[in-house]
């Protein structure tokens, strides 16, 4: 039996607030030896405060979650799949990924936020080009591996596959050529993984976002 991976999403790949009092705890013990009881007192802390902050992410993307599926209903858009995921090294600004057959739409929405109104921009899957691929196990194994949330798109006369859960729009870390356009119709191509596009300067964005809903 094919399972498809589990994940929670509720906390980002980095997230210093998780990571660095058990950083800080394990030097503590290190440093400490068997020899003083401060280097264990200091490891147990550690341990409590980023237990307790994964507890706040679960907590948090809860709130998301429903603050996101209300704004969608409001919105009339009709989806059929819907991820929370928290933006790099944080877990106050929160983007909203929701699909369909025909469309993704993306949101962004901060646990600061005054109004619980989300702003979704609409975007084309183009399933229709991968519709003539639909027997190539790249492909079969993409849509599984991606649970849903992936987008086709033609790269001059290249088929490529985005995995829409990481990264924003339009700059996706993992894209995969698996076909190219013929006469007249898609035919499959040997597998390849493009080069993830990635906007440092997005994180600039990213902490203005936090704390107001007029960032641009």
């Amino acid at each position: 039996v094919v399972t498809t991976p589990m994940t929670w999403s509720t906390i980002f790949i980095i997230d210093p607030l998780f990571t660095v009092p058990l950083l800080i705890g394990i030097i503590a013990a290190l440093i400490a030896g068997r020899r003083y009881s401060w280097g264990h007192v200091a490891n147990s802390l550690g341990l409590v405060l980023s237990t307790g902050y994964l507890v706040w992410t679960v907590g948090a993307k809860l709130h998301v979650e429903q603050v996101a599926r209300n704004a969608l209903l409001q919105q009339d858009i009709a989806s059929t799949d819907v991820l929370t995921t928290p933006s790099p090294f944080n877990s106050l600004l929160w983007r909203i990924l929701a699909v369909n057959d025909e469309h993704y739409y993306e949101g962004f929405y901060s646990v600061l936020d005054d109004d619980v109104a989300i702003n979704f921009e609409q975007y084309p899957r183009e399933l229709e080009l991968i519709e003539p691929l639909s027997g190539s196990w790249p492909v079969q194994r993409l849509q599984w591996f991606t649970k849903n949330f992936y987008a086709a798109s033609l790269l001059d006369s290249d088929i490529v596959i985005a995995d829409l859960r990481m990264g924003t729009e339009p700059e996706y870390v993992f894209r995969f050529k698996v076909g190219e356009m013929g006469n007249p119709h898609p035919h499959a191509a040997p597998v390849e993984q493009l080069a993830g596009i990635r906007n440092y300067e997005r994180l600039r964005w990213v902490w203005h976002r936090i704390w107001s809903q007029q960032v641009e």
